[in-house]
């Protein structure tokens, strides 16, 4: 009983220290100032972690259709070329001035395509990644992921080829949102993730054919002058 006690009073002691550093701010919030080495590190595996759990049995379509890199490239120089760096950028003022630094994707990353298409789908919390789910839909996220397969390899010649066009009206179209694919929970059976069916089509009643009367109405007949 005493050991319970005592657990339970330094637990108290412990929590009511913690309260008051955060209520007097002692912990440094500026993004030029590093975390100290073990927040950084188990903020890190907290991250890897969730992430590896999350992206955990996604069906990886074809990433090697020349139409979804083109579409890709175009995604990536409007949404992510910014922070992660386009083939020959030499300005990374903007990225470093980050915290945490983004990665650079022109170089090799670690990262699935599952991985990477979860990322861009739900962004990362505390960061400066978005969740472009919310505006764009699963093939156009796809399309972002199929295109960083070949990004390490492209010389800045190359990627400016997979461009749209100046004053392509067409480029960089968000599309429609779609139902959105049903993705594993952590922890659960892996299976495969089936698009949910959209709603039987109704058929339209031709322009010459009547509308059916209901079983609980009379029929009406049209009465003649």
């Amino acid at each position: 009983m005493r050991f319970l006690r005592f657990v339970f009073s330094l637990a108290l002691l412990l929590a009511v220290a913690v309260g008051v550093l955060v209520y007097i701010g002692w912990y440094e919030v500026a993004a030029d100032k590093p975390h100290a080495q073990g927040v950084e590190w188990f903020v890190e595996q907290v991250r890897d972690r969730s992430i590896e759990a999350r992206a955990r049995g996604v069906q990886v379509p074809k990433l090697d259709d020349e139409a979804m890199v083109r579409d890709g490239a175009g995604h990536y120089s409007a949404m992510c070329a910014d922070c992660h760096l386009a083939p020959g950028d030499s300005d990374t003022s903007f990225p470093d001035a980050l915290y945490p630094r983004p990665p650079r994707l022109t170089a090799a990353n670690d990262l699935t395509p599952a991985q990477q298409y979860w990322v861009i789908k739900h962004g990362i919390k505390l960061s400066a990644m978005p969740a472009w789910g919310a505006t764009h839909n699963d093939r156009s996220i796809w399309n972002i992921v199929a295109f960083l397969q070949r990004l390490p390899a492209l010389t800045p010649e190359q990627y400016r080829a997979l461009l749209p066009a100046q004053g392509d009206t067409t480029a960089h179209q968000h599309g429609a949102l779609e139902t959105p694919v049903q993705e594993p929970t952590p922890g659960a059976p892996n299976a495969q993730s089936v698009p949910a069916q959209p709603d039987e089509a109704v058929p339209e009643a031709k322009p010459d054919e009547k509308p059916k009367a209901k079983p609980d109405e009379p029929e009406q007949h049209e009465t003649r002058r």
